[in-house]
């Protein structure tokens, strides 16, 4: 399906399941692919793990994503961590301080575990 995705694992984990395949399609009338002036088309694949790569043609080459994470890479796992023992001392300073439990529940629920 894709022409111009090359990579078939992820680098961090090597996970080579791929769970989406995807190109840029119009929205207007009738869906068509998009292609850019040079021929090339705008094409993503991500992997089991989470990591997404796409092809970009305006720089004719394959580029990692932005809100791509490998749930296997351990900076990710370090910063998931990091945020739950944050999260955790946010609502015991709130609850220690005698906030009203209506902000307590309100933190909670925008801080979801």
């Amino acid at each position: 399906m894709l022409n111009s995705i090359r990579t078939d694992k992820c680098p961090i984990c090597g996970c080579t399941e791929i769970v989406e395949e995807s190109v840029n399609t119009s929205n207007w009338n009738k869906p068509e692919v998009l292609q850019h002036c040079n021929g090339a088309r705008w094409e993503h694949r991500k992997f089991l793990c989470g990591y997404k790569v796409q092809y970009e043609p305006n720089f004719t080459k394959e580029v990692v994503s932005k809100n791509s994470e490998c749930c296997y890479d351990p900076v990710v796992i370090h910063r998931k961590e990091k945020e739950k023992k944050d999260k955790e001392e946010l609502i015991t300073l709130l609850e220690s301080n005698n906030i009203s439990r209506l902000i307590i529940d309100r933190v909670k629920m925008h801080c979801l575990y």
